[in-house]
């Protein structure tokens, strides 16, 4: 059997990918094939999203084609292949056909997964994501506004676009909450959403760690807007200003990003999540949200329970609106100062492990 698991974005994806790559091997020896074909040195096989979405800038032929999977998998021996990226939630409806003609004639079944999040969850952690990579400087009640123009949640077009090429039945829904999942893990209801069973002591025995890619604290992440969006009060002589101006790509912006989220670690900060969201707004999303899962369920076989609702899930609302402002200015100075200094260390640790000469 083929499983493709879809996403979404910021739905435990990272977890999973991490799961499976960590234990490529010894899944190898229970007939479990993660191929290395459509994504590289990466984790998670995105190199088939950006091809279908005829993504140039990002499409590495290098790193595996959907037609070299095709390829790969007339030849697998291993009774089950699992691929995942969250960015084909996002593939419209031909793209989904362009996958779905590569991998016809194989033979096999294919199961479809996609996770879904509840948005009262799910907004508070893509602001988070684009502020650790320098894409939003707004404030969370405008990156809200952008989120409700957008309308980027729509889990019953996407099955749909899937179903439309795989069928419906081949479609496997499962929602991040942990009394939704099994055991209350993710990685074991995705085995067994894979058809795979989680209970085999090989399986039970497999690496896991513990969640990944998690939010950081209101603090770090306030501290990381205003640093991005100029409002760090810092002088234009600070190293730490110097490399955000400097800072022209996704990647470098990330690596300042990860370095806030390990000193923000070191200061304590990241226990404290703090809360974005008013009630108006979490309501907003809670509906939105059920109404994408009542659309789901006129759809599926296997219907999705009905969400909990906010006192339910015991939502309280913000008493003000995060910002770094809130942070006494020698503490977000001193936060600063150590982001640079791990910065810089970083800098010195890779240029001495380039100067070093090759063993042998």
């Amino acid at each position: 059997m083929i499983v493709v698991h879809i996403g979404l974005p910021k739905s435990g994806s990272t977890t999973i990918q991490t799961f499976l790559g960590a234990n490529e091997e010894a899944l190898r020896k229970q007939s479990i094939e993660y191929p290395q074909v459509g994504r590289g040195r990466r984790i998670a096989h995105h190199n088939f999203a950006h091809e279908l979405k005829g993504r140039i800038a990002k499409f590495n032929p290098a790193s595996g084609t959907v037609s070299e999977l095709a390829d790969y998998l007339q030849e697998a021996s291993c009774k089950t292949t699992l691929i995942s990226s969250e960015l084909l939630a996002s593939c419209d409806r031909g793209m989904v056909e362009r996958f779905g003609e590569a991998l016809s004639g194989l033979g096999q079944p294919i199961r479809i997964v996609l996770i879904i999040r509840n948005l009262v969850d799910l907004a508070p952690s893509s602001y988070a994501q684009k502020i650790r990579y320098g894409l939003n400087t707004y404030d969370f009640d405008e990156f809200f506004k952008f989120m409700l123009a957008q309308d980027r949640f729509n889990p019953f077009q996407i099955a749909s676009h899937w179903g439309a090429t795989f069928g419906i039945d081949a479609i496997r829904v499962r929602v991040l909450e942990p009394a939704q999942l099994l055991n209350g893990d993710l990685i074991d209801d995705y085995l067994l959403t894979a058809g795979l069973d989680p209970d085999n002591p090989a399986l039970r025995n497999l690496e896991r760690q513990d969640r990944v890619n998690e939010s950081a604290g209101w603090r770090t992440l306030e501290a990381v807007r205003a640093l991005f969006g100029g409002a760090c009060g810092l002088g234009e002589d600070h190293p730490l200003i110097k490399r955000v101006r400097n800072a022209n790509s996704k990647h470098k912006n990330r690596l300042i990003g990860e370095a806030a989220e390990t000193i923000g670690a070191d200061f304590g900060w990241n226990g404290d999540r703090g809360r974005y969201l008013t009630r108006a707004q979490a309501q907003r999303l809670q509906d939105d949200y059920a109404t994408g899962l009542r659309k789901l369920n006129d759809a599926l076989s296997e219907k999705l329970p009905t969400p909990r609702d906010l006192d339910e899930r015991g939502f309280i609302e913000r008493s003000e609106l995060p910002d770094a402002r809130q942070i006494p200015k020698t503490e977000l100075r001193r936060f600063y100062d150590a982001v640079g200094e791990r910065l810089l260390l970083s800098d010195q640790g890779l240029s001495e492990a380039r100067a070093a000469p090759a063993e042998g």
